[in-house]
């Protein structure tokens, strides 16, 4: 089990993609699992949305789309790219969550 603590801190809290491999059986199998954790991404998202908000919050739910869809299909260079889009995007709209 990994602790949420332990990883990485960012610019956007500990939101990131991550891969995760574990090596059993003397380095004879190897088991990876991709995930993206979006918490504040999310949040940034609701804010909009309370906001009534609506073009930016179209645009940022794309973005989160595009994110999980493509760690979903193993498309982690574009997941990753609009990880940093999103990012960018909700620092130039000034819509943080902390």
């Amino acid at each position: 089990m990994l602790e949420y603590s332990l990883l990485h801190h960012g610019d956007c809290g500990y939101d990131g993609i991550y891969d995760f491999v574990i090596t059993t059986c003397n380095n004879t199998q190897t088991l990876s699992s991709s995930y993206y954790l979006l918490k504040n991404i999310e949040c940034a998202y609701a804010n909009l949305l309370k906001n009534n908000d609506w073009d930016n919050a179209f645009i940022l739910l794309e973005y989160i789309e595009i994110i999980k869809s493509s760690v979903y299909f193993g498309d982690f260079e574009r997941a990753k790219e609009f990880y940093n889009i999103a990012k960018r995007f909700i620092k130039k709209i000034n819509c943080q969550c902390q």
